[in-house]
């Protein structure tokens, strides 16, 4: 497969993004969020007591660079779940925008059919409201150890 024309600020910009989320999990991985106090805390759950769908993220990605998945499975499953669909779209994003790859089962467009997003906005709608429930398996959804 033979590279096309490389835009140059296409490609400044993706190494930007790749040191700067390579910064972020070095940051990450160096330091626990469970305790230390420059990481910020939920401000939905700071202020309802309330689970929202992002919280144990930063805590589930700690574990998740440590390789401790059974953690990372309990302090978010959603997010645990969805890294490799995210990592899967943003290589081929990159790659079709920088290197003009296309991957056949690569989204044609660069949005997502409406199909997917509200697939993806029900999940997330329906994860987050089951993680506050406080039933048996239901309440195992909450961030925990």
């Amino acid at each position: 497969m033979p590279l096309k024309e490389l835009n140059l600020c296409r490609m400044v910009l993706c190494i930007t993004l790749l040191l700067s989320a390579g910064t972020a999990l070095a940051v990450l991985f160096m330091f626990n969020p469970s305790s230390t106090a420059f990481f910020p805390k939920c401000p939905f759950h700071s202020v309802t007591g309330l689970y929202c769908p992002g919280c144990g993220t930063l805590r589930g990605i700690h574990e998740l660079l440590h390789l401790r998945i059974p953690n990372a499975l309990k302090l978010n499953p959603l997010m645990v779940v969805s890294i490799p669909f995210i990592i899967y779209y943003a290589i081929m994003h990159v790659c079709r925008g920088v290197f003009k790859y296309e991957d056949p089962l690569y989204v044609s467009q660069s949005r997502l059919p409406p199909f997917f997003v509200w697939s993806i906005l029900l999940t997330v709608i329906l994860f987050w409201f089951a993680r506050n429930l406080p039933f048996y398996p239901l309440h195992l959804l909450a961030p925990h150890y």
